[in-house]
């Protein structure tokens, strides 16, 4: 009586253990995927420079001056919006370029930074963005 029915909960239970170690394979394998593309992902800028670019949008420059520097990351440049300013790139061999010069035009290269000089004589302000 008590031996009749011991192989019935195991049967059931059977079921159970398959599909839990299904879920446990399945979730296995989406979390390595995760792993996989977290690892081969690019780097996060860190945060400080983040909040650091979120806050500088707008650079200024005094009269007839320079502006402070932008550094773009590897692949980027620095598009800059406004009016009554030279664009300047300065590349790693330290040439310095403006940016529509026909004369001297700029070429391609690795860019240490980019700045704007005021023509207005006059505090003046561009706004700027990343662009790849």
């Amino acid at each position: 009586m008590f031996y009749e029915n011991i192989g019935v909960p195991v049967r059931s239970s059977t079921k159970y253990l398959f599909v839990f170690g299904v879920i446990l394979l399945l979730a296995g394998m989406g979390y390595s995927v995760y792993l996989y593309n977290k690892a081969n992902s690019p780097p996060v800028r860190e945060e400080s420079n983040l909040k650091q670019q979120l806050q500088r949008q707008m650079l200024t420059m005094p009269p007839n001056g320079d502006s402070a520097r932008v550094s773009p990351d590897a692949g980027y440049i620095v598009v800059f919006t406004g009016s009554g300013f030279e664009h300047h790139i300065v590349y790693a061999g330290g040439k310095d370029c403006i940016v529509g010069n026909t004369e001297d035009p700029c070429k391609d290269g690795p860019i240490l930074y980019q700045y704007v000089r005021d023509m207005t004589g006059k505090p003046n302000s561009a706004t700027y963005k990343f662009v790849r």
